[in-house]
């Protein structure tokens, strides 16, 4: 395979911090469940006004919570991103990677390295970027721009076998 040479931009590092703090099922069925809670507890605050108060502090402290969550990844992860970005050299230099069926290979000037297939928990994307996941915390960003059409449709089958394996 012929290597893949790419350059990350600030742009590409909000974009993958975007996906990574996006909204999961899992968060929502937990703010479902909180709101499910509020109600249950304002159905039994018809009785007992104390649970009334409790609802409303629930209900509030999950819509709140939610708006925060949002103000946070909309206005102030895009600015915090943009500046970690400036700071971490490493994520500025050039790259070149490629795969086969058993890793995926990069190196740059300092080095090269490759992650077997085996190792990633998982992968996120959007239009933008893929993110193939170490840990819970810990990606590898692969711009979706230095991709070939027919390169990315490759690229794309072997990540969904993230996981599956």
């Amino acid at each position: 395979m012929t290597p893949i040479r790419v350059q990350l931009e600030a742009d590409d590092y909000v974009a993958a911090q975007r996906v990574h703090t996006r909204w999961t099922r899992r968060r929502l069925g937990f703010v479902a469940a909180m709101l499910v809670a509020a109600m249950l507890f304002a159905l039994a605050g018809m009785y007992e006004r104390w649970l009334l108060v409790i609802a409303s502090g629930l209900f509030c402290g999950v819509v709140g919570g939610v708006f925060a969550s949002e103000f946070v990844r909309r206005v102030v992860l895009p600015r915090r991103s943009r500046r970690i970005f400036a700071q971490q050299k490493n994520l500025q230099r050039p790259l070149e990677f490629w795969w086969n069926d058993d890793a995926l290979h990069g190196s740059n000037e300092r080095g090269s390295s490759a992650t077997p297939w085996a190792d990633y928990l998982r992968s996120r994307r959007d239009d933008r970027v893929i993110l193939l996941y170490l840990s819970d915390a810990m990606f590898q960003i692969v711009p979706t721009r230095c991709f070939e059409p027919a390169q990315l449709t490759e690229f794309l089958e072997r990540v969904e076998a993230i996981g599956s394996t």
